[in-house]
């Protein structure tokens, strides 16, 4: 004998279900995500999606034409640079989810004060991380 369904509860969960699909595309995008300054820049520097140093390339030569105190401020300054575009480009992936689950929530649920709890937990990393 089939176990039946519940329509209600099939149809409570629906919107669940997306969220979670989205939460999981979102997840496989951002752990994909490399951020990297440019090809032709003399200092190359790549982040993955966890802020991690994946890679630092320094043109052939600059250590010969800079000072060791130049040479610190540029990789530097580098290194800053592409944590900051790292970080935007992982704040503009969140925002997609953002506005998929905002598409994908019922007004009933947007109501519900765990809503508020969920979306103040996903937001205070990403603002958090670049005080």
């Amino acid at each position: 004998m089939a176990t039946p369904i519940n329509q209600a509860a099939e149809a409570a969960l629906a919107p669940l279900n997306k969220m979670l699909d989205a939460i999981y595309a979102w997840d496989e995008e951002t752990d994909v995500f490399l951020s990297s300054t440019d090809d032709d820049d003399d200092i190359i520097v790549v982040h993955d999606s966890r802020g991690r140093l994946i890679d630092l390339d320094v043109r052939e030569g600059l250590q010969q034409e800079l000072t060791i105190q130049e040479l610190n401020e540029q990789i530097s300054d580098a290194l800053a640079s592409n944590a900051r575009r790292a970080a935007d480009g992982i704040d503009a992936i969140s925002e997609k989810l953002f506005a998929e689950c905002a598409k994908i929530a019922s007004p009933e649920l947007l109501k519900h004060p765990v809503a508020d709890q969920l979306a103040q937990a996903l937001k205070s990393p990403n603002s958090e991380r670049r005080q």
